[in-house]
């Protein structure tokens, strides 16, 4: 049997809708179990102070990332929106972020990395611009206390219109 979710309009199958239903992810007692901190984060922040607005209003594609994004062991920060609305992993907080996680969270990506824009700005509109990702073995970019590799990539809308940008720092440990 399939219907319509009355919280969210969502498609339900066959009873499935408490393990299968998207929001899910978004449940306190998910992240509980789960113990992540960003997910806590994630889920606590009011988004209705942010460009992204409160999350029952995300697209399912912006969930899916966060999703993504969230889950991954690997640093991943994203940027959403034409604010470049950024979000982060537990990792990219750890290794890059230091002393501005978590304040961060939900914040222009201009205002988090002001320091370096005049570099990863241009960068981050060029993906947005032409939807390829890019490449930075040798780019030197002096943060709070990390430097190494960096990537980032396009997020898609559905159109197959940039949206916002992922970026995939160096995994590179740094000394504090």
């Amino acid at each position: 049997m399939r219907g319509m979710c009355p919280e969210c309009s969502c498609l339900i199958h066959n009873g499935q809708e408490e393990e299968a239903h998207p929001r899910r992810f978004w449940t306190v007692e998910l992240q509980i179990e789960k113990g992540i901190t960003m997910r806590e984060l994630v889920s606590s922040l009011d988004w209705s102070r942010t460009p992204l607005g409160p999350t029952a209003s995300w697209p399912q594609s912006l969930r899916t990332v966060v999703g993504i994004l969230l889950t991954s062991r690997y640093a991943m920060w994203m940027a959403w929106g034409p604010e470049l609305t950024f979000l982060y992993n537990d990792t990219y907080g750890q290794v890059t972020l230091g002393k501005k996680h978590p304040w961060a969270l939900g914040k222009p990506a201009k205002q988090v990395w002001k320091e370096i824009w005049s570099e990863i700005g241009p960068r981050i509109q060029r993906v947005l611009d032409t939807g390829q990702s890019t490449w930075d073995e040798g780019l030197l970019l002096f943060l709070e206390r990390c430097q190494g590799r960096s990537k980032s990539g396009p997020v898609w809308r559905s159109k197959r219109e940039p949206l916002g940008a992922l970026g995939l720092p160096g995994a590179r440990a740094c000394g504090a």
